[in-house]
């Protein structure tokens, strides 16, 4: 059940103001692909590298959950594809330009890619990293992907959000509509059923957790905005709701353009747009789900 989490994660990602005429990733060869890899590659400053790279995804559209674990017995559950250039999440956007940034090539991508999105990359469902602040991000800082820069940037305005992160639940709660992937319609239903069954059955191991994770408050975000590298990874945190199963409902990157500061993202219903980035958090206050503030951290390279 991708929408669960996405459809949080990615919820109130509105659209934004039209992008220069481009050549869509969806649109370029495998090999075009690959030497936009290799070019990136030679750029030393890695943030100037996320830049380069997000750019290319503006005008992407956005679907949800785009990604899985493939064909084959991995992709039980969900066998969407472990790689698209033809649609992105607000997730699958920022995983994809990380591997991007740090690979040398399409096939060293994808490893990059696997290992950003699955604990120790491992590819299965269990062990991809669902909740964004109970496995993305704890899991990619641990790996060397990322590095938590929200206390250096907020210093002593920094404060924590924490949860209860039920993952037992949210397992339980699957079921044959939730089932992914191309292939996924044309099931029995006596597959499916086997399927759902085996899928509830992943999450018996799961005990609740409690995620933390630092933020920049939203009213002091004026005040520390010029410290914010441009390539950094931004997640929007929200207070804890519980009718909803995370603290993070979306995330991008903070691009600057010429000093001026934007959030790059995968709009929900929408695609890949810039928008100036205090007009686009401004929009959230007085919302029913409060936002509290901003995760940052910054994508690192390969070692």
């Amino acid at each position: 059940m991708k929408i669960a989490i996405l459809a949080v994660l990615c919820l109130l990602a509105s659209p934004g103001s039209a992008q220069d005429e481009h050549k869509l990733l969806a649109e370029r060869r495998p090999d075009e692909i690959g030497r936009l890899i290799q070019e990136a590659a030679k750029v030393p400053e890695f943030g100037k590298r996320i830049e380069d790279l997000s750019r290319a995804y503006l005008g992407v559209p956005f679907k949800w959950g785009p990604l899985g674990e493939g064909a084959g017995r991995a992709g039980a559950f969900d066998g969407d594809p472990l790689m698209d250039f033809s649609s992105v999440d607000c997730v699958t956007f920022v995983e994809q330009t990380m591997a991007m940034a740090r690979a040398r090539d399409l096939k060293s991508m994808q490893r990059e890619l696997n290992r950003i999105r699955y604990k120790d990359g491992k590819i299965s469902y269990a062990s991809r990293n669902h909740f964004p602040e109970l496995d993305w991000l704890p899991n990619n800082i641990a790996a060397g992907y990322l590095k938590d820069a929200t206390g250096e940037i907020a210093g002593t305005d920094v404060k924590t959000a924490t949860k209860t992160i039920k993952k037992r639940d949210w397992y339980l709660a699957k079921s044959t509509s939730n089932l992914e992937g191309p292939d996924a319609a044309a099931l029995g239903e006596d597959e499916k059923a086997r399927r759902a069954r085996a899928w509830r059955a992943l999450g018996e191991g799961f005990q609740d957790e409690t995620a933390s994770i630092p933020y920049l408050p939203m009213d002091k975000l004026p005040a520390h905005l010029d410290a914010v590298p441009s390539g950094a990874v931004v997640s929007i945190v929200r207070e804890d709701n519980p009718k909803m199963p995370v603290l993070i409902s979306h995330q991008g990157f903070f691009i600057r353009k010429d000093g001026v500061p934007y959030f790059r993202h995968a709009s929900f219903n929408a695609k890949v747009i810039d928008v100036p980035f205090l007009e686009y958090f401004y929009k959230y206050y007085g919302s029913s789900w409060r936002v509290v503030g901003l995760n940052v951290a910054l994508p690192l390279p390969a070692r």
